[in-house]
């Protein structure tokens, strides 16, 4: 008899056991997407990450898990975070947005950890505080970069000295130094028109110059083309390979150092925006760009983008 009740009991202990596994590797019905508005951030700018989370009807998360200071940041601080909460339909919404910045001032690498949220299946008449997870799901991480107005190479780069102005000689007649005045002030309006004209033709013999003198050849492009784009790591190289080139050109044309200025800088800078180049094609190519080096894996760029990316390119750089 007891031997019988041994059995029952375990029998009964593994059954328990083989529910709460069949459960916990259940489908837990649960969407997850996080994205940040920029991937690049200058110190003291602000960037909103935003995750948005789609539970079905019979599953619900411990939306705690998600409390601001459950964030995992790297070289960044956290300014502020809301939660908004729809259940109409039969699916119950979450929206947390966070507002975060970096004080950071060197090149560190900025980031945010991993997150996991617990789940649970929901029960008529159930309270939260008698609620059993079952499970997580998980939030993927994602990489910043710093951006700086600094250029990359600072190689020539020279101090400044502490030698005072070289002293000026006070014998100078004063009637010689207002004739002298007299006659620089009638030639200003001649000089400043030949100023202005020369400055016109300069740059547009360094917008001629290049064109002529660019690095980048009809073979470039080929070797672009002829990448294997099908796989994800070679198309992110490809991407970064592209970005180069059109970075390089912008500094050719426009004698403007861009290493250091995100997609939607460029479309801010005066100094582009004057230039005879196509604003709004080149921060549509340079957003892919960055999706590709900085973004997740469901954020790349496919490769209709990419050769899109190409053709703009080149016709861009070489003039046809």
């Amino acid at each position: 008899m007891i031997k019988i009740f041994y059995f029952l009991l375990i029998l009964f202990i593994n059954t328990l056991s083989a529910q709460e596994n069949s459960t916990a590797e259940m489908d837990p019905g649960i969407l997850i997407n996080n994205y940040v508005n920029k991937t690049a951030l200058f110190p003291g700018e602000h960037i909103s990450y935003t995750i948005e989370v789609i539970c079905d009807a019979n599953v619900d998360i411990l939306s705690e898990d998600l409390a601001g200071d459950e964030l995992i940041l790297n070289g960044l601080e956290l300014i502020s975070s809301i939660v908004e909460i729809d259940n109409s339909g039969n699916r119950t919404r979450y929206t947390f947005s966070y507002i975060m910045t970096t004080f950071e001032a060197k090149d560190t690498p900025l980031s945010i950890d991993e997150l996991r949220v617990r789940y649970y299946f929901k029960r008529p008449g159930q309270r939260i505080e008698d609620v059993a997870t079952v499970g997580n799901v998980v939030i993927p991480p994602v990489d910043l970069v710093l951006a700086s107005t600094l250029p990359s190479t600072l190689e020539n780069l020279q101090l400044r000295d502490m030698q005072g102005p070289v002293a000026t000689s006070t014998d100078i007649n004063w009637i010689g130094m207002t004739g002298i005045l007299l006659v620089l002030i009638s030639m200003f309006p001649v000089g400043s028109a030949g100023y202005a004209y020369m400055q016109k033709r300069k740059l547009e013999l360094e917008a001629e110059q290049a064109k002529e003198t660019v690095t980048v050849t009809t073979n470039v492009f080929n070797e672009l083309r002829a990448i294997d784009t099908t796989d994800d790591l070679n198309r992110r190289q490809a991407f970064q390979q592209l970005e180069t080139i059109i970075r390089e050109f912008i500094e050719q044309t426009t004698r403007q150092n861009s290493d250091a200025l995100t997609a939607s800088d460029l479309a801010k800078h005066q100094l582009i925006c004057d230039s005879a180049l196509p604003v709004e094609g080149l921060v549509k190519v340079l957003n892919h760009c960055e999706y590709a080096r900085y973004g997740a894996d469901r954020n790349l760029p496919g490769m209709e983008e990419f050769n899109l990316g190409v053709q703009f390119t080149e016709r861009l750089v070489t003039g046809s």
